[in-house]
């Protein structure tokens, strides 16, 4: 089987400070941001309907789904061979894997 991509032409992003080394540009922004920044100065994402506060946008987001809205609100996703139901699409499709492909 073929490589996707060559790993020579695969772009690194690497952390000048420390020995990060990532493909994904966005990971690295976030090491800098967490890591590498004084805690006095990182933006914390704060939720608007209790006293929950994280450093990621993504995490707030989910909480907001997961703690603050009512089923009616929420998105569901159905498995279309049983009657599991769930907010995630990531839980659907793994539920699709264990439960309904065979080994």
């Amino acid at each position: 089987m073929e490589k996707h991509t060559n790993s020579e032409d695969v772009k690194w992003f690497q952390y000048e400070h420390c020995s990060l080394r990532t493909k994904d540009k966005n990971c690295l922004n976030n090491h800098i941001r967490l890591q590498h920044t004084n805690p006095e100065d990182i933006k914390w994402f704060r939720c608007e309907h209790c006293t929950y506060k994280t450093k990621r946008r993504n995490d707030l987001k989910k909480h907001i789904v997961a703690k603050h809205t009512t089923t009616k609100d929420v998105k569901r996703f159905q498995c279309e061979h049983c009657s599991y139901r769930t907010k995630w699409k990531a839980k659907l499709k793994r539920h699709i894997q264990v439960e309904h492909t065979n080994p």
